[in-house]
């Protein structure tokens, strides 16, 4: 379905003259595109359906930004992306009251996920490789980004608004992601020397 919506996107943008060259990987960008639109949307009609409509938007803030400058894992298929995209605000949906910290627990979390963030950031993968200058702009961002974060999450549990628990667990899942995208990139190596 990503294929033939973004192979007719190309064939418009064609005809349009927008395009003349590259077309494999404006198709590849397009394909991508689409998917992350249905995240979005999926994600958007579960919080509007289920009322936890600002959940579902912050989950989607923080992936869609977040995850563009740390990395992390991502599926090899479209589809697997947005199920374990789905699948994820699910279990934040039937666990969210069980993710109630104490504001010391809190901080040792944040204290975790920076670590990994500011050690691990930025995750390449093959489908994403930086250059020098690219990597130290998307360190800075990842870094600065995270702060942000962590600060809001901080007022928000003193405030004991409740929206700092999809903070959280937005934030730990995206650290947890690049951990998992370190781990596979190990293993394939180990792999590749064997």
């Amino acid at each position: 379905m990503f294929e033939f919506l973004a192979e007719k996107t190309i064939q418009i943008l064609e005809s349009l003259n927008i395009i003349s060259k590259n077309r494999a990987i404006y198709k590849f960008r397009i394909e991508i595109l689409i998917s992350i639109l249905v995240e979005i949307l999926l994600i958007m009609i579960i919080g509007f359906i289920l009322d936890c409509f600002f959940e579902a938007l912050i989950y989607n803030v923080i992936f869609l930004v977040l995850r563009k400058y740390t990395g992390g894992y991502r599926c090899i298929t479209h589809l697997g992306n947005i199920s374990t995209y789905v699948a994820f605000f699910g279990l934040y949906l039937i666990m969210k009251d069980y993710f109630n910290f104490s504001t010391v627990v809190l901080c040792i979390i944040i204290l975790i996920i920076e670590g990994i963030i500011v050690y691990l950031s930025p995750v390449q993968s093959n489908n994403r490789i930086l250059n020098e200058l690219e990597q130290k702009k998307y360190h800075l961002c990842s870094i600065t980004l995270s702060i942000l974060i962590s600060i809001t999450c901080l007022i928000l549990k003193l405030l004991n608004n409740s929206l700092y628990t999809i903070l959280i667990y937005s934030f730990s899942l995206v650290a947890v992601l690049m951990v998992g995208e370190k781990v596979i990139d190990k293993i394939e190596l180990l792999n590749y020397i064997d």
